[in-house]
């Protein structure tokens, strides 16, 4: 953040003015920051004055161009959507935005936006197109055209609240297909706990005990700022966060191998999970092999930090092995979830 002169503020006044189009209530502002050393989108005081010039002068602005101006991150972009609260049509077109869930510093503008043009941009452009259009309409449900694109009708049963409540059963508890399957499930889940948590995590290579064993996390980054999510985004295999482009991408970060494996679990975060409230579903499924494998489906919430919990998903698949626990992960994919509201519990 830094505070503008008055020479400055003056500047941008009549910059604006100049790029005023009152017949269409567009305002023009594709290449601002090269006429100025002082107009810079990427410090929120210089967004505020534009955003403070708006909201008295200009407030029914509905078209924005926004192109060619070096934009870094959208939070500095914040105010704008405060002061053009009418913006139908938004241009972020050849700027440097790095992550798509920097759209989420745009959600006041999720009932007017009509037209958005995100690309080319380095956290954009490599996404799938229909990808890329399904977390648009998330955000932006008014959404009617995102570049040269048509968004399709989003499908909405619009049933009211009194007609499914009741249909729908609730949330069962957990499920073992046999004794025999929940008893060696439950030990293998609390040893590996035990060792993620309290030990050191290189001894997890145990588990992972095939060359060929895979592990991969995935959060969805619509639901994050960026210091929720430290420590998981450089393992994110999540579609809309992956933008190293197509399946070569994605396969890059599923990790395979047991010292892989482990050098990626020593990464994360500190993990101190409630046992005592997770949901467990084990069957054997069936092998013409004669095989026998487990597939095992966690749910529940762990503690990240003395105040905050978050919720988690987690699918492994287990198989008879020789090592010390007589069963290893041939899979493993972790769901990281949003944070949970409310106290963390006393038996955590």
């Amino acid at each position: 953040f830094s505070r503008l002169s008055g020479g400055v503020k003056k500047d941008v006044e009549t910059y604006l003015k100049s790029k005023w189009n009152d017949s269409d209530k567009s305002l023009n502002l594709s290449g601002m920051a090269a006429a100025h050393n002082g107009f810079d989108f990427n410090n929120k005081g210089f967004v505020q004055e534009v955003a403070r010039l708006i909201h008295n002068n200009i407030p029914q602005v509905k078209t924005l161009v926004l192109d060619n101006n070096n934009i870094s991150a959208l939070a500095a972009l914040e105010p704008l959507t405060t002061a053009a609260k009418s913006l139908q049509n938004l241009s972020l077109a050849n700027n440097r935005i790095a992550k798509f869930e920097d759209l989420q510093w745009l959600h006041k503008l999720k009932n007017s936006l009509v037209h958005l043009i995100l690309d080319p941009n380095p956290g954009t452009s490599p996404m799938l197109a229909e990808v890329k259009m399904a977390a648009v309409r998330e955000l932006f449900p008014n959404l009617q055209k995102l570049g040269n694109m048509q968004c399709r009708e989003i499908i909405n049963f619009n049933l009211p609240e009194n007609i499914t409540r009741g249909l729908l059963p609730d949330e069962k508890g957990s499920y073992f297909d046999a004794k025999k399957t929940q008893e060696l499930t439950t030990t293998v889940i609390q040893k590996y706990l035990q060792i993620f948590e309290r030990e050191n995590r290189e001894r997890l290579d145990t588990f992972y005990f095939r060359e060929t064993s895979c592990f991969s996390i995935a959060f969805e980054p619509l639901n994050f700022r960026d210091n929720d999510t430290r420590g998981y985004s450089s393992q994110n295999r999540n579609l809309i966060a992956n933008t190293s482009g197509g399946g070569a991408g994605m396969s890059s970060l599923t990790r395979v191998g047991r010292s892989i494996i482990t050098a990626t679990l020593k990464n994360l975060p500190e993990m101190i999970h409630d046992i005592g409230n997770f949901t467990a579903d084990a069957i054997v499924l069936p092998s013409e092999t004669g095989l026998q494998v487990i597939h095992v489906s966690l749910r529940g919430v762990y503690l990240e930090s003395p105040t905050l919990r978050r919720h988690f998903n987690r699918v492994m698949i287990l198989a008879p092995t020789t090592n010390e626990h007589g069963v290893g992960i041939t899979n493993d994919m972790l769901f990281v979830g949003e944070l949970v509201r409310g106290p963390p519990p006393g038996n955590a």
